[in-house]
């Protein structure tokens, strides 16, 4: 070592001593041991610990994978119980609401299916009827006759081209070719078609329509207008009215149809537009239908940048209101 230039000592490594004693090599051999020793017990005691942890990690694990494989076996509505706070416990509570969603739908589809299953049961029961009863000479083919068969095979066909027309939505398949109209002179000809249909129906229509440009397609708006102003008639008793007006606010086109009773509890308003659902209440069940007008006419109004909405209704049935943008000159 140096300071200044100057050399102030030496630092030397000497080779270690092998130990050369009984004693010295006893020592160092019973230190290996021990150190052997230990170093074995520190890693069973790590292999617990890991063995432990991992089993209490695993077990939600095991519990989510359980209940994932009921789901896909199609036992839904299974619940997890847990209260763990963090990522897991996040996972829990995500299968347990996907286990209601599904259970929900399925719920939802098993009713829908029991339900067109009695609507088309009705009108093909009618028709045999009728035509077994026209073969056997107990009734005669006459007009009446022939007119109850011919409502029987319209209502037939207007389920058939409600799945038809869902199932092509539901697929992504509707074409639609925008062009510029006039919303109010697209509704002033659904009220006009629907006239005779409110006349027999003993309701009212009134209209208040404002010009409303809009870039839509004319058979899919006009669908749409049917499907809502169909729903009011349809569902509306005897003796009550109908309002539909046309107007533009903040940008946009509106279409709102007002009915009077019956009406929808407020907590139903937002399933209207749940392809396959149908309320429990005289409104709905009451007057058949397949449940896929509504969630049609939303789909066909998102496809057009616009919104369909439900809300109790001033009138005291429901209302429903569809936004559209209102096309700039």
């Amino acid at each position: 070592m140096r300071h200044d230039g100057v050399t102030i000592g030496w630092l030397v490594l000497r080779p270690l001593k092998q130990p050369e004693g009984r004693r010295d090599k006893a020592f160092l051999a019973s230190q290996v041991r021990n150190m052997a020793l230990l170093a074995s017990a520190l890693l069973l005691l790590a292999m617990a610990l890991a063995w432990f942890f991992a089993r209490h990690l695993l077990a939600p694990l095991r519990t989510v994978e359980q209940a994932a494989r009921q789901l896909s076996d199609g036992k839904y509505g299974v619940q997890l119980d847990t209260c763990r706070q963090d990522e897991l416990g996040d996972l829990v509570h995500h299968v347990n609401r996907l286990s209601l969603a599904l259970q929900a739908h399925e719920t939802a589809r098993q009713r829908w299916m029991a339900d067109i299953s009695h609507e088309l049961r009705t009108p093909l029961a009618i028709v045999r009827g009728e035509l077994e009863g026209m073969r056997d000479g107990v009734r005669m083919a006459d007009a009446a006759g022939l007119q109850s068969l011919h409502d029987e095979v319209m209502r037939l066909d207007h389920l058939v081209g409600d799945l038809h027309q869902w199932s092509l939505a539901d697929q992504g398949s509707l074409s639609y070719r925008p062009q510029p109209l006039d919303l109010a002179e697209l509704v002033a000809d659904a009220c006009a078609r629907f006239a005779s249909t409110a006349r027999e129906a003993g309701l009212q229509v009134e209209s208040d329509l404002s010009p409303a440009p809009v870039n839509a397609d004319p058979d899919r708006l006009r669908q749409l207008a049917d499907n809502l102003l169909g729903n009011s008639l349809h569902y509306s008793d005897r003796g009550g009215r109908v309002q539909v007006s046309v107007f533009n606010e903040h940008g946009e086109a509106l279409l709102r149809v007002d009915d009077t009773p019956p009406g929808v509890p407020e907590q139903d308003l937002q399933r209207l537009f749940e392809p396959l659902y149908r309320g429990e209440l005289s409104r709905n069940r009451a007057h058949g239908g397949s449940g896929l007008g509504l969630a049609l006419a939303q789909r066909i109004a998102l496809a057009h940048g616009g919104h369909l909405s439900a809300s109790l209704s001033p009138l005291g049935g429901l209302r429903l209101e569809l936004r559209l943008p209102r096309r700039v000159s």
